[in-house]
């Protein structure tokens, strides 16, 4: 994800990113959010969706995101804490996310592709400007 949209999500919401760090050796979030553009309306949903969920449920554990990567073409969203309402928020997005295309964030024609061995969520259109980008 570009850096403005990360530090946009970051900032919005702190509570929820206290481990973001520079120290590999201290948080998985050294490398930032590791997915592309189009699945930054999927994050944010989901992280305003916890906080207001956690603002209206103050016996629920604090939830720690951990790392948010694309593995295998869908969204992974780790973390700490919370309860079962908050991992089927989390479940329903990562499987959003095989719907939505990764680069530009269209659920209009999207397919799992593989890539040259990698997975990963594309609308017909991305695909296409990624060949005629490869092709150059």
């Amino acid at each position: 994800m570009n850096k403005e949209l990360e530090n946009k999500i970051i900032t919005n919401y702190p509570n929820l990113f206290v481990d973001y760090s520079d120290d590999p050796y201290e948080s998985c979030l050294t490398w930032g959010l590791v997915v592309d553009d189009g699945w930054y309306q999927l994050v944010d949903n989901l992280c305003n969706t916890i906080e207001h969920y956690l603002n209206n449920n103050p016996k629920v554990d604090k939830v720690v995101i951990i790392q948010v990567k694309e593995k295998f073409g869908t969204l992974r969203f780790y973390y700490s804490g919370g309860d079962e309402f908050i991992r089927g928020m989390v479940c329903m997005t990562e499987l959003m996310s095989s719907k939505i295309c990764e680069k530009c964030g269209t659920n209009q024609n999207v397919e799992l592709i593989s890539d040259k061995g990698w997975l990963t969520t594309s609308c017909t259109e991305c695909l296409i400007n990624k060949e005629d980008q490869d092709a150059d």
